[in-house]
């Protein structure tokens, strides 16, 4: 990267010195992803209204049938609840394991087509499409379009996609192909027409804390595009620079998942309109969560230690964390302590004014070859009632002043067993269990 010195400025990139990108990138983006999944699924789900949605949580999802009845994705449910009762709303829980089976296959899908494919999301990729289209005596745009017919033939999604000269300029133009359409800007003076139309926010990772910096230098992503870089990098700071070089483009970003990060955390802020409402807060907190969960998900990975962060109106930190004995995806067990932590910090501090809710799921590992019953439960019969403990390497799930029908107790073994092998769950009765009754203390050891 070259500079221009000048002793009464600081150091500034001069652009004209700087290679521009000379290949093509196209950001592949599914549209309305798990609710997509599940019409995939269940195809008796096609062309409905359909949310997901999790009792006492935010829509996760909204079909595009669902959309344009004003639903939207992060919706709290009970906003949402009125205009989908009038119009035969569907709602399903969400199903993470398919999502993350239908996103594998889609990134090995991805790779066929490109060597190079750089995985950004559950839900999203970029891959170089380089001289490909020209093989195929097509166009970059005739090419996108072709893909996305292909990968909503052999995966069943649909899919926008965004192509231009560098990633963060193909992000930003998959978001302008929604739904199911490609838009695709290789020409700057064409790219810098469609910036001119876009609000500074609409740039990703720009958020609204950033553009109260930046309002007066610029009101469009265009603006910001032709700011020098010493204003950016004195309002944003020098890894802001990378989004203005991609604006410019220069390739230099990559956006790529990390195989193990040493922690998944995500961010909300107010400012500048603090809040004390206890309902915007936690759904902000939900909203986080959900976003860091869904990472966590993607990359197969099993979190030990959940935190959650909170910045008054002074700059001041409240924090609460909790470490699970063992690492577990079990989303319930997480939002439980989630709830708990955030009440503890919201009750303890009556009459604040809060700017910032943050979410941090650390101490990550990948999973364990070994099934717990909290993930098993939710794939077969779910068991109520169980403690879990984990003791020298094994899961054992103690059923504790608590009685259950014997029937039920082997349907529910037999399915977890016939679905990950005989023998992935023994059990041992109660010498004094009532046998008239047919009901018994147990105890199981998942091998």
């Amino acid at each position: 990267m070259l500079f221009t010195n000048n002793k009464n400025k600081m150091n500034s990139i001069n652009l004209n010195e700087l290679k521009k990108s000379d290949t093509t990138y196209a950001l592949i983006d599914c549209d309305s992803f798990y609710a997509s999944c599940e019409q995939f699924h269940n195809p008796k789900f096609l062309n409905k209204p359909l949310v997901v949605w999790r009792e006492n949580d935010i829509i996760l999802a909204a079909s595009y049938e669902a959309k344009r009845l004003w639903i939207k994705t992060w919706t709290p449910y009970w906003e949402a609840a009125p205009i989908l009762k009038k119009n035969n709303w569907l709602v399903v829980p969400p199903n993470f394991h398919l999502y993350k089976y239908i996103s594998d296959k889609l990134i090995t899908y991805l790779k066929t087509v490109s060597p190079l494919v750089e995985q950004f999301s559950i839900d999203e990729a970029f891959i170089e499409v380089w001289d490909i289209p020209k093989s195929f005596n097509l166009t970059p745009e005739q090419f996108a379009h072709k893909l996305k017919l292909s990968i909503k033939q052999k995966i069943g999604i649909p899919v926008s996609i965004g192509v231009s000269k560098t990633k963060l300029l193909s992000k930003i133009f998959s978001d302008l192909a929604k739904p199911f359409w490609v838009y695709c800007e290789l020409d700057e003076k064409d790219i810098e027409y469609t910036l001119s139309k876009l609000k500074l926010t609409d740039i990703p990772f720009i958020w609204s804390w950033y553009w109260e910096r930046l309002k007066r230098a610029c009101n469009t992503a265009l603006d910001f595009k032709k700011l020098d870089s010493q204003t950016v990098d004195r309002k944003m700071g020098k890894a802001w620079l990378k989004l203005w070089l991609e604006l410019n483009l220069v390739s230099n970003m990559s956006f790529a998942l990390s195989q193990i990060p040493k922690s998944i955390s995500r961010t909300y802020s107010f400012h500048p309109d603090f809040t004390d409402s206890k309902d915007i807060l936690f759904n902000h907190l939900i909203k986080n969560f959900e976003k860091a969960f869904s990472e966590m998900i993607t990359l197969d990975l099993w979190c030990k230690e959940i935190i959650v962060l909170f910045k008054d109106k002074q700059f001041n930190f409240y924090h609460c964390s909790h470490k699970f004995p063992f690492h577990i995806t079990d989303k319930d067990i997480i939002l439980k302590e989630l709830k708990r932590m955030f009440e503890e910090i919201y009750y303890s501090n009556p009459n604040t004014l809060w700017r910032t809710t943050w979410v941090i799921l650390s101490n990550l590992r990948n999973q364990f070859n070994q099934k717990s019953l909290f993930q098993i439960s939710q794939d077969c019969i779910s068991v109520p009632n169980y403690w879990l403990v984990y003791m020298k390497e094994d899961w054992i799930v103690v059923k504790k002043y608590k009685e259950i029908d014997k029937e039920y107790l082997y349907k529910t073994v037999n399915s977890i067993n016939s679905k990950w092998g005989a023998g992935t769950i023994t059990m041992a009765s109660n010498l004094f269990a009532d046998k008239k009754e047919k009901k018994l203390n147990i105890f199981w050891v998942v091998s």
